[in-house]
């Protein structure tokens, strides 16, 4: 049955594809954005002004909400102010968002809304799925923050899936171009000695999750959106070296990693051996479940120019 879903981040990498699955399928989009109308979502989605500071986001008329928008993380080193950026645009995001709910008066049913793996904190070895307990560090913590944000919304009626995501492969942005760039460079290799788990999904799985989410009633709570077949990351750049035909064994020593990063630098040598029960459990049949079907379906130069057209 058709609905009319409210986007926030609609024109970032996960919601423009989102938005175009979400058309596809019969659904209204509303579109919550931050300044001037985006001339890059199509006609047809309404925009609403919006921004992580507005008391309430405007949710009349919808349904539900996939509440994705934050400041990336990933772009430039970490200083307090970059990181009190990158809470505040979660945090206080996704309270204006149920107050927005709150405000709606129980039309709205279901809000997805971003995480992180992160949440887990370094996991090193272990596996870990939604039972798992949170960790430690600032994207920890901050996970923790931004999915008690979401909750909120339980009370006023809402069901809550929070998306503990890995790290989404996309043509079109996100980690992968910059990886690409690195990679067709020859210098792309085991960071840190290459042993952490790096959990990555597919972007066009991402979005199957989050419709999931939407659709699947009695999915609730967390929710890892990781591939089920997570590798390391020395396997990760040999895998991409070997679709692009470049050599991936270049190292780079974890000081030196922590020297160009930063504090980031822990994002790129934390360990998330992640298993998604909750979406396997609930039915969810992964396009993309191997990492070397993935890249050759992104990086195969004939699809690039089909999507592009």
């Amino acid at each position: 049955m058709a609905r009319t879903v409210a986007v926030t981040g609609a024109t970032g990498t996960i919601g423009r594809h989102l938005v175009r699955a979400l058309l596809e399928r019969g659904d209204a989009v509303v579109a919550l954005v931050r300044g001037p109308p985006r001339r890059e979502l199509p006609a047809e989605v309404e925009q609403r002004p919006w921004s992580a500071e507005d008391p309430a986001a405007d949710l009349r008329d919808v349904d539900a909400v996939v509440h994705l928008a934050g400041a990336p993380i990933a772009e430039g080193r970490w200083n307090d102010a970059r990181k009190r950026a990158i809470e505040d645009s979660r945090v206080l995001g996704t309270r204006s968002v149920v107050a927005g709910i709150r405000a709606a008066g129980g039309r709205v049913r279901t809000l997805v809304s971003a995480s992180g793996i992160d949440v887990h904190g370094d996991t090193g070895e272990a596996t870990v799925d939604e039972r798992s307990p949170v960790g430690e560090g600032f994207l920890a913590r901050l996970g923790r923050r931004w999915e008690a944000e979401a909750m909120r919304a339980r009370p006023l009626g809402a069901r809550v899936v929070t998306l503990r995501t890995g790290m989404v492969l996309a043509r079109d942005g996100g980690a992968l171009p910059r990886l690409c760039a690195v990679a067709r460079l020859g210098i792309f290799g085991p960071m840190g000695g290459g042993r952490q788990w790096w959990p990555w999904i597919h972007v066009a799985d991402e979005v199957g999750l989050v419709l999931h989410a939407l659709d699947r009633a009695t999915l609730e709570g967390p929710m890892i959106c990781a591939a089920p077949d997570p590798v390391r990351q020395r396997d990760f750049a040999r895998a991409l070296g070997s679709v692009l035909h470049r050599p991936a064994f270049v190292p780079a020593p974890r000081f030196a990693v922590r020297l160009v990063l930063g504090e980031l630098a822990g994002t790129v040598l934390a360990s998330h051996r992640a298993h998604p029960r909750a979406a396997l459990e609930s039915g969810y049949v992964f396009r993309f479940p191997s990492l070397e079907a993935a890249l050759a379906d992104l990086l195969d130069q004939r699809s690039a120019a089909a999507s592009s057209a």
